[in-house]
């Protein structure tokens, strides 16, 4: 071989050794804390030994920070469960398409769908919405077990249910919506005050709302599956109920477009998804769904429930981008109708109650207290202007970070909401007084 020959040779396999070694790296950014992110990491690590993860932790927007901070630096995948993130990495074609690294996984559970249509990113694991229930605190009032969402709308159930509060809880946000998609808008809002006219709001600071509903200081708590099963853990008297009709919360997994070590990020996304990744879910301490269905049908998994057997749940339709637009809306909406009066809130339901009982033979008292009760749960603005773009851009989530025309929007809702509330003690008063003439 001629001298500049075996130069160039040698030239190459250096290059090519070099780019081998670049791409055994891996940089992942993550909203999943240690319990979740470090076991992946290292069972990824024994199964590809020759490939070193870094996991950079950052929640919602600051994991969009973080990616876009390394931007020359590089970060190979997005890992977490912000749907409005990862649709904003969609938005700006930060994601490259997946092919097979997402195996025989489904597209979707029911008409839920595990992806974008493009596959820019695909679902890593689920979280489902229910109900935790203490069964001793159910007996002792002679109340059933609730089986779906409308039953928490009954009267008995009043006094003996805990809400969370979507503005406190990120967590929250997302079964109301569920409800106002699966419902309707008016429909959906008249559930969700009525299950609020029956329930103490979870206040802020105090014990998880699963951990007060397990200890027996309320029967019926609205939670998400893997809080309630940290919660139930070790108590015979608690557990946790999938409503027929699901709400699941899905985290997601996408490949950047200008990943640095593409090869790596490929083999990561295909383990996260492989039986062997997601039999992890499944550990005590995390308690996640996985969405491989062939998970569940292994015989050593320890499964409490599988969202495709034949009989589970229905996943509730759900429009994605529809919730993400009017999220911070819909968390505003929440808090001037039934976090703020929430008290006057439920004296006035009780007082028509009450009326109702005293006017039963009235129909035209009746037809009086149907209308008070149907101010006391229609919003301030229909699903059309909760849709105006304008009104979206006006109540980001957070009040800090609310304008002064969001505030006084808000207090015009406010205004009328107490108006609202007014004008149902009055009915209810007047059909009271003349019933007992």
């Amino acid at each position: 071989m001629r001298p500049i020959q075996s130069f160039t040779f040698c030239a190459l396999l250096i290059l090519a050794a070099l780019a081998t070694a670049g791409d055994n790296r891996l940089v992942v950014v993550t909203g999943y804390h240690e319990n979740v992110s470090v076991p992946f990491r290292e069972a990824f690590m024994a199964a590809n030994p020759d490939v070193e993860v870094t996991i950079l932790w950052h929640e919602s927007q600051a994991a969009l920070a973080a990616i876009d901070e390394r931007a020359e630096g590089g970060v190979d995948v997005y890992w977490g469960a912000s749907p409005a993130n990862f649709q904003a990495l969609v938005s700006a074609k930060r994601l490259k398409p997946l092919g097979t690294e997402r195996g025989k996984l489904p597209e979707r559970i029911g008409d839920l769908p595990l992806g974008d249509p493009e596959q820019h990113y695909t679902a890593f694991e689920l979280a489902g919405y229910g109900f935790i229930v203490n069964r001793t605190y159910l007996e002792k009032h002679k109340l059933p077990a609730p089986s779906d969402w409308t039953d928490l709308a009954r009267d008995d159930y009043a006094g003996h249910l805990l809400l969370p509060v979507p503005s406190r809880q990120g967590t929250a946000r997302l079964p109301y919506e569920i409800l106002l998609q699966a419902q309707g808008w008016e429909k959906g809002w008249r559930l969700i005050m009525t299950m609020a006219a029956h329930a103490d709001l979870l206040p802020p600071g105090t014990a998880s709302l699963s951990d007060q509903v397990a200890a027996g200081q309320k029967g019926v708590g609205l939670a998400i599956d893997f809080y309630a099963r940290g919660s139930v853990a070790g108590r015979a008297d608690a557990s946790f109920i999938y409503p027929k009709t699901a709400a699941y919360s899905i985290a997601r997994v996408g490949i950047l477009a200008d990943a640095p070590h593409p090869e790596s990020a490929r083999r990561f996304v295909a383990f996260l998804l492989s039986t062997e990744g997601q039999g992890i879910l499944l550990r005590p301490g995390i308690d996640r769904l996985p969405v491989n269905p062939l998970v569940y049908r292994q015989k050593q998994a320890r499964v409490n429930f599988d969202p495709y057997a034949v009989g589970a749940s229905t996943p509730a339709p759900y429009e994605l981008e529809l919730a993400i637009r009017r999220e911070g809306v819909v968390s505003a909406l929440f808090d001037a109708m039934i976090t703020e009066p929430h008290a006057k809130l439920v004296e006035t339901w009780r007082l028509i109650q009450s009326a109702e009982q005293k006017a039963k033979s009235d129909s035209e008292a009746l037809a009086r207290l149907a209308q008070a009760r149907d101010l006391l749960v229609t919003p301030p603005i229909d699903e059309t202007g909760a849709g105006d773009s304008e009104i979206q851009a006006l109540f980001p989530l957070g009040v800090d970070s609310w304008s002064q025309a969001a505030r006084d929007r808000y207090a015009v809702w406010r205004k009328r909401i107490d108006g609202n509330l007014e004008a149902a003690v009055s009915t209810a008063r007047a059909v009271l007084a003349k019933s007992t003439q």
